[in-house]
């Protein structure tokens, strides 16, 4: 008994050494194949455009002179593996598309269906619009990049959500705060500039959304334009005015001064160069206010009509 099961024993591992040369030949003639993959691949394109060729010649000077083809004769047909490299890439946008359709398919069931998913089911629900975008994006011929994409994913849970809500509001009184303050740090308006984000955060919490696409904050109106050059203006004319009032204390102090308070009045000049600048940048920024509003209200402006008439 012992010697038939050596006996066996040895067959199969007889068929296994021979599975695994066979394998490994496989294996060789693959890597074989990579190295030639290149130099093939022009050969199937440069032979593809040259058998168009030769069909449209064929089709333009008729087939008088040209071999009868057998009507038995079977077409030639490419494998895959030589397949061109466009081919490949519509293969796999094909098949892409596939399993996104199955996807779709999955999470149009788990919105039917009643009762309360679990995580990962809610993880399939939350990917939704994503799934849609890249389906839209690979049936017009488009690269999908889901890192292109600005969104968050919302938690689900009762006490998550709300942890969220009071943590967003938070933010934004924040913010709010800082608006009056004048002098920001880049820390500050750091913080200014994610309002957008945290607003529609919060409104999709509100609404009950799995997930946020965040979007660009909306263009600002013609007087919110004009209001925020306004105080970008005022702001450096305020300046110039404190270093022009402590100039002018200086000099009506009648002491001896330090070297640092000379330079000061060295300044002086060059102070009022640019007060004179900054008087000027105000009055047009209340210029395009007075005709942002004269538009509005359907209002003629006088003076352009006295300069008219001119």
């Amino acid at each position: 008994m012992c010697a038939t099961i050596t006996s066996a024993h040895a067959e199969e591992i007889a068929e296994a050494e021979k599975a695994l040369h066979t394998a490994e030949l496989k294996i060789i003639e693959i890597e074989r194949l990579k190295k030639m993959e290149p130099s093939l691949r022009k050969e199937v394109e440069a032979l593809t455009t040259k058998v168009e060729k030769l069909k449209s010649e064929k089709a333009f000077f008729g087939n008088e002179d040209s071999p009868q083809e057998s009507p038995n004769q079977a077409p030639i047909k490419r494998t895959d593996l030589f397949k061109t490299k466009n081919e490949e890439e519509e293969d796999k946008r094909k098949l892409r598309l596939k399993l996104l359709s199955k996807k779709l398919r999955q999470i149009d069931e788990l919105k039917k269906r009643e009762g309360e998913l679990d995580p990962n089911e809610q993880a399939k629900l939350a990917g939704e619009r994503k799934v849609r975008a890249e389906i839209e994006a690979l049936e017009k011929g488009e690269a999908y990049n889901a890192d292109d994409e600005d969104s968050i994913v919302l938690p689900t849970d009762a006490d998550e959500k709300d942890k969220m809500i009071k943590g967003l509001k938070k933010k934004l009184q924040q913010i709010e705060s800082l608006k009056d303050n004048e002098n920001l740090d880049a820390d500050a308006k750091a913080k200014l500039a994610t309002e957008h984000r945290l607003h529609q955060q919060l409104a999709a919490l509100e609404r009950g959304d799995l997930e946020v696409l965040i979007q660009p904050p909306p263009e600002l109106e013609l007087h919110e334009v004009i209001a925020g050059e306004r105080k970008e203006v005022d702001k450096k004319l305020k300046a110039v005015n404190k270093k022009l009032d402590q100039i002018k204390k200086l000099k009506e102090s009648n002491k001896p001064l330090s070297a640092e308070e000379k330079n000061k009045l060295a300044t002086e000049a060059d102070l009022k160069k640019q007060k004179k600048t900054l008087d000027f940048e105000l009055a047009d920024v209340d210029k395009k206010e007075q005709d942002r509003v004269f538009d509005k209200l359907g209002w003629q402006d006088e003076t352009k009509g006295k300069k008219n008439k001119k």
